[in-house]
């Protein structure tokens, strides 16, 4: 779901924190840490907003989800991404 934009170089990263409800639907997504990019931090958002539900977090039991994917943070590289 991400569409990385034209400014995005190798070396660049943003971290992405996600918390998730318990049917991995997303309660919410913010910058945890900036590329310094305005265009690649918000395309790094637009790509959590568009993915909406990580499915296979419904089929993990009630601790697990809450000791590992209550809150989780996702890092944004562009490399190897484009040809």
């Amino acid at each position: 779901s991400w569409r990385i934009p034209s400014t995005a170089k190798n070396g660049m990263s943003a971290v992405v924190e996600i918390r998730l409800h318990p049917d991995g639907t997303i309660d919410s997504a913010a910058l945890s840490t900036s590329s310094g990019d305005e265009a690649f931090d918000r395309s790094v958002l637009n790509a959590v907003k568009r993915a909406r539900v990580f499915e296979l977090v419904a089929d993990v039991d009630p601790v697990t989800f809450e000791r590992q994917f209550r809150r989780v943070l996702v890092t944004f590289r562009p490399e190897g991404l484009r040809q």
